[in-house]
């Protein structure tokens, strides 16, 4: 191995080291602390509930929540006499989230180590695992669909994913995080094994048994999920039917769709056996911010009532810029007032800190673009492959739009899908534009575009709910960083 070869290495090893260290950083509040013993996660209960065979929380309930006749009402309720974000079933507790984090992580850990895993570990372990994915994907959707590989190398790329385009660094929000990770990681497997299935030179049944497996897991982490298996299975199809010498037959999509008949029968009874609804995840029955009994969380019927809602959520979660300020990182989100935005006599939670899915990721808009200019040059499989993510994109969108909260985690779903289009599109029209000009534009705008959105990433503005200032100052000082941020 030559000095060539042990520099790259070295780059390499400090690139993730450094990723990581970043990501820890985020998911902890910059408190930089291992802390199992402290609050155990909901999804922790969970485990511990399946390791004893029941569904509900191994927890007994305060008195007070069995004899509140409204627990539904969050001005009724008196904390801590409840589980936050629990939901609340016939006097017992369950989980709202899908229950593959609890199987894939926090059980294994309780078994094998017999310790109990936080947040922050599976935040660190899943975001890592899906800007992997995120790139894998990029990267087989750029060679095996269009037959090139990304300009300037893989480096500048792996920070462009985990920075600029994944919103890797808004991690800080416990096991909220954790369901969306892990459904953006599984939605990501989907499409990877996906590819590999409209590119194989016979049919690809084991992909496609991926593929299903995959979309299963994405559903049984976030429900919204469903949408990404009923895409992907209309893709098989119609590459099947229309597609020249396409290698996807009807067995390949029978073997994408066995697990998820069999996955969804199995999430069916597991939602029937807690809320007595199949497709009741227990979201109604949560008890957080509002009575979602009465009103849903996300629905058409929001925006009916509340028409103001739709401009307001296309501002937050799509254009929001992030502004200055006077301390490290320098740029923040800004909240919003919702009773200035909407009407005071209607129900309206607000938002998280958010700033907007396409001020934040400066590349997906010109990608977007790229991909209308140079559709028509897309090979066959591109085009479908493409349109299945878009077609789930702005899906997500319209959903995300109808929610009467809004958190930069339900975004993680749109900008995976979306990154997975825009990038190879920009890639291609670096390489194959008729005109030199225009080539060297595009390689301009992606330079541009490259370099704002790693320096966002890299400034935290994504953290949103934490000032990391006076945390690294501390830290930078070999003082304790803790308590530099509990100050």
């Amino acid at each position: 191995m030559n000095a060539r070869h042990l520099i790259k290495i070295a780059i390499w090893l400090l690139a993730v080291s450094s990723t990581l260290f970043l990501f820890w950083m985020s998911s902890t509040f910059a408190k930089f602390r291992y802390e199992p013993s402290k609050d155990p996660s909901n999804y922790v209960l969970l485990s511990e509930a399946f390791l004893k065979q029941q569904l509900h929380f191994d927890v007994v309930p305060e008195q007070e929540l069995i004899e509140n006749p409204d627990p539904y009402n969050p001005y009724s309720r008196r904390y801590p006499s409840f589980i936050w974000d629990a939901s609340w079933y016939n006097q017992k507790y369950f989980l709202y989230f899908g229950p593959i984090p609890a199987l894939i992580l926090y059980a294994p850990s309780l078994v094998l180590f017999h310790h109990p895993l936080t947040d922050d570990v599976a935040i660190i372990l899943l975001s890592t695992l899906a800007i992997v994915a995120l790139g894998a994907t990029c990267l087989s959707a750029s060679r095996r669909l269009l037959n090139l590989s990304p300009p300037g190398g893989l480096l500048p790329w792996f920070f462009y994913v985990a920075f600029g385009s994944s919103l890797s660094l808004q991690l800080g929000g416990g096991m909220y995080v954790v369901a969306a990770l892990s459904g953006m990681l599984f939605q990501l497997l989907t499409l990877f094994f996906l590819i590999r299935c409209l590119t194989a030179q016979r049919p690809a049944r084991g992909y496609a048994l991926l593929a299903g497996v995959s979309a299963l897991a994405a559903i049984g982490s976030r429900p919204t999920h469903m949408l990404v298996a009923l895409c992907a299975g209309l893709l098989l199809c119609i590459s099947a039917l229309t597609v020249k010498d396409s290698k996807i037959t009807p067995r390949t999509i029978a073997t994408f769709a066995a697990p998820l008949f069999l996955g969804g029968a199995i999430l069916a009874w597991y939602n029937y056996a807690r809320f007595d609804s199949i497709f009741e995840f227990g979201l109604s029955y949560q008890l957080g911010l509002d009575d979602f009994t009465k009103q849903p969380l996300c629905a058409l019927q929001n925006v009916l009532n509340q028409p103001r809602l739709l401009s307001v959520q296309a501002w937050y979660l799509l254009l929001q810029p992030p502004y200055l300020v006077a301390e490290f990182p320098y740029l923040s989100f800004k909240r919003f007032p919702p009773r200035s935005l909407i009407d005071s006599d209607l129900t309206y939670l607000g938002a998280d800190a958010v700033t907007g899915l396409f001020a934040v990721s400066p590349l997906l808009i010109p990608g977007l673009i790229a991909t209308l200019i140079y559709w028509r040059a897309f090979p066959t499989n591109a085009k479908l492959f493409f349109g299945t993510c878009l077609a789930i994109g702005f899906t997500i969108l319209a959903y995300l739009h109808t929610c009467i909260f809004a958190a930069a985690r339900y975004l993680f779903e749109a900008i995976s899908v979306f990154s997975v289009v825009s990038l190879p599109a920009l890639w291609f029209a670096c390489r194959f534009s008729r005109r030199s000009w225009v080539r060297w534009f595009w390689r301009s705008v992606v330079a541009i575009g490259l370099v704002i959105g790693v320096t966002i990433g890299l400034a935290g503005v994504l953290d949103g709910h934490f000032n990391k200032g006076p945390a690294i100052r501390a830290l930078l000082n070999g003082e304790d960083p803790a308590e530099a941020y509990e100050s």
